[in-house]
């Protein structure tokens, strides 16, 4: 009996080991893919931004069984989210249509997916401008970011915020959180925003757009003006970043695609 129990476990060990074996090959495949993306995006911008929805096939046919998709429930979003973050690279530079081409092809492929499964993508985004402009054009895919405001309120001092830092999934979604004081702490925000001054600036245009989106649609809504509708969304972010962000407001670098 203790025989067969043993049989039965080593069996089991080496199936498993199999198993991870086998997703390992299909994650390294994928790395790949996105690699080869990379280079592409590097040598022409452009021509990489046309070839967005190639890739994603690409990605997605890493896994030789189609049916895994289904039962899981869709694709997987560490293969497919790094092609949009290659794409964010470069989409703060790119020229106003060639960002809407771009913004387009992601907003393709994230609707032919459930919203839930559009949101585990959209946890993975880095870039703001290109977050944002998905989440202002389709409200449905905002992941929330309670997983970036927990990993703040168990790190109040910036050395320990620092040395849990690279665990945050989205280089946006933490910034975000970084920016609300009901989250951060005073060190954290002040070390942050001068340790990424870049990315603070770029998630301001990101705030900023969806912020304004919030408020001019709750201005129809509720027959409120914009300045009333406005201000709650302000007062959740640093004081310090208000005028910055009025600012970005009158810039709108955002892209609002017709539906």
């Amino acid at each position: 009996m203790g025989e067969c129990i043993d049989i039965r476990a080593r069996w089991q060990e080496k199936s498993l080991k199999e198993a991870l074996g086998a997703i390992d090959g299909l994650y390294a495949r994928a790395e790949g893919i996105v690699e080869e993306y990379e280079l592409l995006m590097e040598d022409d911008p452009l021509f990489a931004n046309r070839r967005l929805l190639e890739y994603i096939r690409k990605a997605r046919d890493v896994n030789p069984e189609p049916a895994y998709e289904t039962m899981a429930g869709g694709p997987n979003q560490d293969w497919i989210a790094p092609l949009f973050n290659t794409l964010g690279t470069v989409y703060p530079y790119l020229e106003h249509q060639t960002r809407k081409e771009g913004l387009g092809l992601v907003l393709g492929y994230l609707d032919g997916l459930r919203y839930d499964y559009s949101q585990n993508h959209m946890e993975l985004i880095h870039e703001p401008w290109l977050f944002s402009d998905i989440i202002i054009n389709r409200w449905l895919y905002w992941p929330g970011f309670e997983r970036e405001a927990r990993l703040l309120a168990e790190n109040r001092t910036w050395n320990g915020f620092q040395r849990h830092m690279s665990t945050a999934k989205s280089q946006f979604l933490l910034t975000f959180a970084v920016m609300k004081p009901k989250h951060s702490s005073l060190e954290v925000r002040t070390a942050f925003y001068k340790e990424f001054p870049d990315l603070v600036d770029r998630t301001m245009d990101g705030v900023a757009a969806i912020m304004n989106d919030e408020a001019f649609h709750e201005e129809e809504e509720r027959g409120i003006t914009y300045e009333e509708a406005l201000l709650p969304h302000l007062n959740k972010n640093d004081p310090l970043l208000h005028e910055a962000i009025r600012a970005k407001i009158k810039e709108a670098k955002w892209i609002t695609l017709a539906r």
